[in-house]
């Protein structure tokens, strides 16, 4: 196709059952351009998201595949609270995160196997609590763009930002920390 110069993310998926990772390109001037996509078997996942006793409109949920990070997905709910998509095949953590009119935060966190279609799936989503803070080495200097994975139940993951800073929200429950700089664990805590 023919694009005006600017940004542009590119995700193709097919109702037989087919699906490409997320591609960010940039067009900047008057040339042709080339963008490769990579394209896996895919299933239909769809369902509700609910927080409180109440489904929650247009909320985005993360599927984070727990083997093959090219092929993590966020999708995005309608104003009913249903969402609909399809997803690679493989083993995923799913993360998605509500604060209420009344200020209550709610998040869901937890597993799952696509390996075939899966319909009238309900992600419920539980109070939940805020984790913050910040990473710094051993001389005190904030470490910029570190990972940050939370084992419980299943594995719900962020990066630290421009000040070190990192906040997720989670669900009650016990955690592990894993702080991981250019592949290199750093810290573990419980």
């Amino acid at each position: 196709g023919t694009f005006p110069v600017g940004r542009y993310y590119l995700r193709s998926g097919t109702n037989d059952g087919l699906w490409s990772q997320l591609r960010f390109f940039e067009l900047t001037g008057t040339g042709n351009m080339s963008v490769n996509v990579t394209v896996y078997e895919s299933a239909l996942v769809s369902g509700i998201v609910a927080a409180g006793g109440r489904l929650v409109a247009n909320a985005s949920v993360t599927f984070r595949n727990l083997h093959v990070s090219d092929r993590d997905a966020i999708v995005r709910g309608d104003g009913a609270g249903g969402f609909a998509d399809f997803l690679p095949l493989g083993e995923y953590s799913v993360y998605s995160t509500y604060t209420s009119r009344e200020g209550k935060q709610y998040a869901y966190l937890g597993s799952l196997m696509i390996d075939c279609e899966l319909q009238n799936m309900t992600f419920g989503m539980t109070q939940a609590g805020l984790v913050s803070g910040t990473a710094r080495d051993a001389a005190g200097t904030a470490i910029v763009g570190a990972s940050l994975s939370f084992h419980g139940a299943t594995i719900c993951k962020t990066a630290t930002n421009a000040t070190g800073g990192y906040n997720v929200l989670l669900p009650a429950g016990a955690y592990s920390i894993y702080l991981d700089v250019s592949g290199r664990e750093l810290v573990s805590l419980s």
